[in-house]
């Protein structure tokens, strides 16, 4: 869409530009957000990385260009809603220069070696040719970040589905292909599950050393577990996925999956519909509401929470969802608590970049559990007559 040169046209207005997901209007609708005069537009002086977490992130660097879209939200809570989606960036406002809207010999072009010019000349930068008016937009933004870390190989690679869903995104809006090749999916990246090859999270060793069924509990309870005064959620997180409560234990302060799974998974409903909304991915059949999701949306989401946002953490199964709202023993809550709260060997070296690693290796790990906890659990099974 054509950009007005008129100045007076920017004012009152919210522009955005995005360089990840948020460049495919599919994610954008899912997410709620509306925006209109969406056009190809580039940042000057600054370096688009995947350093960080495996996720795209924007640092400032001389002589660096990050192709992306600019576009104006319809509202200010379209512009809230946007910053609520993109949580752990911290948004600045900048000048973006789009792409020639008319002619598209004015689209600037984008070459890999003209990383390697150490000219000052502005004019022989990627992106030489630029629009005379650039437009100021939010862009989101690392302030803090390790320049020796730009240079290394990548600690963790970006997920194949990523990386696809933004050169997807780009595509629809005639990004520079040399610039999509190289800098999107010229990325060294992990390949994606498909369907039956789904990563999992382990069970609990503690719970895997009886051959009972794992405690059962409703989702009413477990909202009113997670208000209970000994989870310290600074320590330890519950979410549910699927019909498994997961528990996130010792986890590192400040961890980005941490964080998000407190804002969006602790104390709430399954987190499969809310990942469905949030994360666009081919091999899913679309979900219009939450009664649409099925096993398999559910499995998709667990092995997306696995490989990408709790990538690092401790997490293990601990509980089944089910339907009763009976109370049950609030003894048996208030054990099942000091369980699973009370920290272990047995799940120490246990983290999800290895989900059915772990699995497989918890039965004996379980052999390491402390006695105590183990006649807990059996005294517990044995009182409870009623779901948890």
């Amino acid at each position: 869409m054509e950009h007005s040169n008129d100045s007076s046209s920017n004012e009152g207005s919210v522009y955005y530009f995005g360089y990840g997901p948020m460049v495919h209007p599919t994610v954008r609708h899912r997410r709620g957000v509306k925006v209109m005069n969406e056009q190809a537009a580039i940042l000057t002086d600054h370096r688009l990385t995947f350093a960080y977490g495996g996720v795209a992130s924007v640092v400032k660097q001389r002589g660096y260009d990050v192709h992306g879209i600019v576009m104006q939200c319809q509202s200010t809570s379209d512009w809230e809603k946007l910053k609520e989606s993109e949580g752990g960036y911290y948004a600045t406002e900048l000048e973006v220069f789009p792409y020639g809207a008319s002619n598209s010999s004015d689209r600037c072009e984008f070459s890999p070696e003209d990383d390697d010019d150490d000219s000052d000349d502005d004019s022989s930068r990627s992106g030489a040719t630029a629009p005379v008016q650039p437009i100021r937009a939010h862009v989101f933004v690392m302030l803090d970040f390790d320049a020796e870390k730009l240079e290394k190989p990548l600690e963790r690679l970006p997920q194949e589905r990523y990386l696809r869903l933004i050169a997807t995104g780009m595509q629809k809006y005639g990004l520079d292909e040399d610039y999509i090749s190289y800098s999107i999916m010229g990325v060294p990246f992990k390949p994606s599950r498909k369907p039956g090859n789904y990563a999992t999270f382990p069970v609990l060793p503690e719970l895997l050393d009886d051959a009972s069924p794992p405690p059962k509990i409703s989702l009413q309870r477990y909202k009113r577990l997670c208000n209970s005064e000994q989870v310290d959620r600074t320590v330890h997180l519950f979410f549910i996925v699927g019909r498994h409560v997961v528990l996130i234990r010792n986890h590192e302060p400040g961890h980005p999956g941490a964080t998000w799974f407190l804002h969006n998974g602790f104390g709430r409903d399954d987190v499969t519909f809310y990942l469905h909304q949030t994360h666009v991915d081919s091999d899913i059949v679309p979900c219009e509401t939450a009664e649409d999701v099925t096993p398999s949306t559910q499995a998709w989401a667990e092995n997306l929470l696995c490989e990408s946002i709790a990538f690092g953490l401790t997490a293990h199964k601990v509980m089944e969802v089910v339907e009763d709202d009976d109370e049950g023993d609030a003894e048996d809550v208030e054990q099942l608590l000091a369980m699973l709260l009370t920290p272990s060997s047995s799940h120490a070296a246990a983290t999800t970049d290895s989900c059915e690693k772990a699995k497989s290796e918890s039965k004996s790990r379980s052999r390491r559990t402390p006695g105590v906890l183990k006649m807990m659990m059996r005294g517990m099974r044995k009182r409870r007559t009623k779901p948890l």
